[in-house]
């Protein structure tokens, strides 16, 4: 059985899109963007800063240190991976034809 959210969204599927609701999903996309596009500047920040200070103790770091920072990394990683993707989706999504 289908939640009520992929009910509503089969239900609009065959719907035509008028102006008002293309305006409003461009002004979504847009701002998802913008949102994606700060969420991006500010991590390369943050790893910049974190880059920056390392190394500057010269001491080997705790086995169980660095396997916290590995895993750090790996999530900032995988975080900016599902930003960039989603970057490519509402590119996509804009690029697209939506007929009237």
């Amino acid at each position: 059985m289908a939640t009520t959210e992929e009910r509503d969204i089969r239900d609009t599927q065959d719907e035509p899109i008028d102006a008002d609701m293309r305006a409003q999903l461009r002004v979504q996309l847009l701002s998802a963007r913008d949102r994606l596009h700060e969420e991006l500047r500010r991590e390369n920040a943050e790893r910049a800063d974190s880059d920056s200070g390392s190394g500057l103790s010269g001491a080997v770091p705790d086995p169980g240190d660095a396997s916290v920072a590995s895993e750090q990394t790996d999530l900032r990683h995988a975080q900016i991976g599902r930003d960039v993707a989603e970057l490519r989706q509402i590119d996509a999504a804009q690029s697209f034809p939506i007929q009237v």
